[in-house]
């Protein structure tokens, strides 16, 4: 079920548009005031913009999220696809990183439970 926000939010595309996207950490735990965990993001961000021919305008990185500018260079671009990729390629990244090291962190960061839609 879309968030309250998210119902009132008209997407649209015209050519030379900048779009703002923003990805939240899990129940939005402060995962980027961890340096490490911030610096492993840059690069995802960077393969997946780059994948889907978005240029990177911007970006901001908050302790639990992360907002993002980007130019597609594209006339149909597929900016609905770039948060579904980047979430993919990092949280596949630093699910690897936390088994690998026995982290606590796991146990924290696991969904036991999805939302049914």
């Amino acid at each position: 079920m879309p968030q309250p926000h998210q119902e009132s939010v008209r997407r649209c595309h015209e050519p030379g548009d900048v779009h703002e996207l923003t990805f939240s950490c899990y129940r939005r735990l402060p995962l980027f005031d961890q340096g490490d965990f911030r610096q492993r993001l840059s690069p995802h961000v960077d393969r997946a913009c780059g994948e889907l021919a978005l240029q990177l305008v911007a970006f901001v990185y908050m302790p639990g999220h992360l907002h993002l500018l980007v130019n597609p260079l594209l006339p149909q671009p597929q900016i609905d696809r770039l948060l579904a990729r980047l979430k993919r390629l990092y949280s596949a990244e630093i699910k690897r990183l936390l088994v690998a090291t026995r982290n606590s962190l796991l146990q924290r960061l696991t969904v036991r439970e999805r939302r049914k839609e």
